[in-house]
């Protein structure tokens, strides 16, 4: 008899046999009523069911759950139809532990198509759900401070407004911005920084309520969102006790630095429908309450989000406005009161908006610094300043002393002296008709620096002058180490005069002081007799203001030249002025 067929057979048995006792699967055949006839050791590996306590019994695998004994129709029927049902389902080990688990079942049909047998493989699927469950908690939170990031919080946000909305209830958006973060992170490093943020979140934590969601946004910005709140002191008094937590003391580094925060607050419905909305408006809120000194919160106000759309539109427009030409300069007369005789000018930046016409320097002065166009803007100044002054000369004008601030950002040893030397070189104009005005606060920051780039420009011959001396922090020691020529009083020393005593005494310091200093000194905002005759009688050199012109266009100051006969030929001819004289009606 030939055995061929028969011995390929049982060989097929023996791997098959062998398949099913080494597969690393929990692999289980039952009958058609799911009544278990065979387990592997795999499938007692994982559940810890011994062989004999499974056998004979209806497998777990075909209810709907672990405690129903309602059978998975779903699946049933999916078993009858295609032969085969797959899926992630939650299983118990003998020891009462769930465990996540991943079946296939696969039913056994005999040759008249009747199902015979179903046979399931499964597998315990643990080590990749916790996996899955660190991407998604590292795609979700901080790594630094494990609180929710901005995608979770976008999120978490859009939850609560459903739920407020369904609820008919409020819901609050805390904004907060750390006020010294920059300057601890800078000076102390990024491991002190990393560990102030993972105190402030801990803190965080304390103040809110734990229904509250806190989140980290990025950087030292973070943000939590308040449900269910009876009315709008619960969230006052949570932003008070954030901002006293987080004004205690840090210890880092082993000594105790102090940092508050700023918070802005928006609420829903008033102050935005939607999650966008109300982030942006409690960011505007925030910084409201950085303008108004740190420390403290802000309630969103409509009268904010639309001073915040003008700064938008403003800085768009500021970062295209010296490409298109829109700048000019404006030039205000400083008028020698020895023998009243204009001796110099001050140049004057102005902003020409194609839409909203001439725009005051204090609207868009500050913007530039915080975006950084001032010094492209400070040095396009300084040059058409200086190729004014020349062309002024060229006309047979006596030669006139350009007066040009400088920005903060503009004094830097390498950048300011190069911009200087630029400026002179394209104009040709001596160097001694130029004089640069230097705020107290910019050479105070660092007082060598600040020499050693003084000292520089001095011996390229141009004169130098603080500004809005007396605003600032004066330091007389530092003050006879600077190189300068001229002292510029402070206009808010100049309004009061002679009637203030305070101001007059300040005022006659000063100019007794500049004196004993070998140093000229100018008053600035200068508008009625009873100043210029105190301001003469103490000995000030130099004076200008309203009172004898108003910051002029070019072409209007090359008219008044003309108007007053200044040449060349006469350039010691003085303006008909006295004290008695109405100044702007002579000018």
């Amino acid at each position: 008899m030939d055995v061929t067929e028969n011995l390929a057979r049982e060989r097929q048995l023996k791997l098959a046999a062998k398949v099913f006792d080494n597969a690393s699967e929990g692999i289980l055949i039952t009958d058609a009523d799911a009544q278990i006839i065979a387990v592997n050791p795999a499938f007692c590996k994982i559940t810890g069911v011994a062989p004999e306590s499974a056998l004979g019994r209806v497998s777990r695998m075909f209810k709907s759950s672990l405690d129903s004994n309602e059978f998975n129709r779903d699946m049933l029927m999916s078993l009858e139809v295609n032969g085969h049902w797959q899926g992630e389902l939650t299983d118990r080990r003998a020891s009462g532990e769930h465990y996540p688990a991943w079946l296939s079942i696969s039913a056994v049909r005999e040759e008249c198509g009747a199902i015979s047998n179903y046979v399931g493989v499964f597998s315990d699927i643990t080590g990749r759900k916790e996996a899955e469950e660190r991407l998604y908690f590292l795609a979700n939170h901080d790594p630094l401070t494990r609180l929710p990031n901005r995608s979770l919080l976008h999120q978490n946000l859009s939850h609560a407004l459903a739920r407020a909305k369904l609820g008919a209830q409020q819901l609050a958006v805390l904004f907060i911005d750390l006020d010294r973060f920059k300057t601890i992170n800078d000076t102390l490093g990024h491991d002190a920084g990393d560990r102030l943020l993972q105190e402030v979140s801990a803190r965080l934590k304390c103040c809110a309520r734990s229904s509250d969601t806190i989140a980290r946004l990025g950087g030292d910005e973070f943000t939590v969102i308040m449900e269910a709140f009876p009315d709008s002191q619960t969230v006052v008094n949570v932003a008070e006790r954030i901002l006293a937590v987080l004004s205690q003391p840090v210890s880092l580094q082993m000594r105790d630095y102090y940092v508050t925060c700023s918070i802005g607050i928006a609420l829903y419905p008033n102050d935005g429908q939607d999650a966008q909305t109300l982030l942006k408006n409690a960011d505007v809120a925030m910084y409201r309450a950085k303008e108004l000194g740190k420390n403290n919160y802000q309630f969103f106000s409509k009268e904010m989000n639309a001073a915040a759309f003008e700064h938008l539109l403003m800085e768009n427009s500021l970062r295209q406005a010296l490409d298109k030409g829109e700048f000019e300069i404006h030039y205000q007369a400083q008028v020698e009161l020895q023998q009243n005789r204009i001796i110099g000018l001050e140049a004057l930046v102005r902003w020409r908006h194609p839409e909203h016409g001439l725009i005051s320097p204090t609207r868009f002065i500050p913007l530039a610094e915080e975006n950084g166009l001032i010094v492209p803007l400070g040095e396009w100044v300084l040059e058409q300043a200086c190729l004014q002054a020349r062309i002024w000369q060229n006309l047979g004008f006596p030669p006139i002393r350009m007066a040009v601030n400088l920005s903060p950002r503009q004094f830097q040893p390498h950048g300011l002296i190069k911009a200087v030397r630029r400026a002179l070189d394209r104009s040709d104009l001596d160097p001694q008709w130029l004089e640069l005005e230097i705020t107290e606060g910019m050479i105070m920051r660092n007082a060598e620096e600040a020499i050693q780039i003084m000292s520089e420009l001095k011996k390229m011959g141009v004169q130098l002058a603080i500004d809005d001396f007396g605003a600032g922090y004066s330091s007389l020691y530092n003050l006879k180490r600077f190189p300068i020529h001229n002292l510029k009083i402070d206009r808010t020393f100049i309004e009061g005069l002679p009637k203030d005593g305070d101001d007059a005494a300040i005022a006659e310091v000063i100019i007794a002081m500049a004196k004993k200093l070998g140093l000229k000194v100018i008053a600035e905002g200068v508008e009625n007799n009873a100043q210029l005759a105190f301001l003469r009688e103490q000995g000030c050199d130099l004076v200008q203001g309203f009172m004898f012109s108003k910051p002029l266009p070019g072409d209007e100051v090359e008219q008044l030249f003309r108007n007053l006969g200044i040449y060349q030929d006469e350039y010691q001819a003085v303006l008909p002025l006295s004290v008695q004289t109405n100044y702007t009606e002579v000018v």
